[in-house]
């Protein structure tokens, strides 16, 4: 019996980045189809459709229940995600609710940050990944306080 293939879920960057990626036999490739739409370049774009159509690439819709813990766990550390870092985000929790063997693959520092809080593994596809995770504290506009809310305790401004 052979050891199951371990998943990567692409961000766009994986494909985008890295000069040398390649789909190789070793792995089983996931990606969004909203990452898949952001191949913009034409040999990213090449290569992503020349492994789907030989089957080492997967397009795979995150379910909602997954997207909404998603936007939480973004909110929770005040991270700002763009809808396609939503959607892996939304894979990755899903392939860690089932435990599946598995890593995200993506450059990008706040999608890190999410990953790294809810303690998912990822790698960088080319830039150096981040150590750890941090919440990021927002200031009231009008007094420069940390808020916690919408609402300054100190100054009353809503910002």
């Amino acid at each position: 019996m052979s050891a199951a293939k371990i998943k990567l879920i692409l961000d766009a960057a994986a494909v985008l980045n890295n000069q040398e990626f390649s789909f190789n036999s070793g792995k089983t490739f996931i990606m969004p189809p909203s990452v898949f739409s952001e191949l913009k370049d034409m040999g990213a774009r090449l290569l992503a459709d020349n492994a789907l159509k030989n089957s080492a690439l997967s397009l795979e819709d995150p379910e909602e229940k997954f997207i909404k813990k998603a936007i939480e766990s973004a909110k929770k550390l005040n991270t700002k995600l763009s809808k396609t870092d939503l959607d892996v985000l939304a894979l990755a929790i899903s392939y860690a609710e089932k435990q599946e063997k598995f890593r995200v693959i993506t450059d990008d520092y706040s999608l890190q940050n999410v990953l790294s809080f809810l303690k998912i593994k990822f790698e960088p596809a080319m830039h150096k990944g981040i150590k750890g995770h941090f919440v990021l504290k927002r200031k009231c506009k009008n007094c420069g306080r940390a808020l916690e809310g919408n609402l300054c305790d100190f100054c009353g401004n809503e910002s």
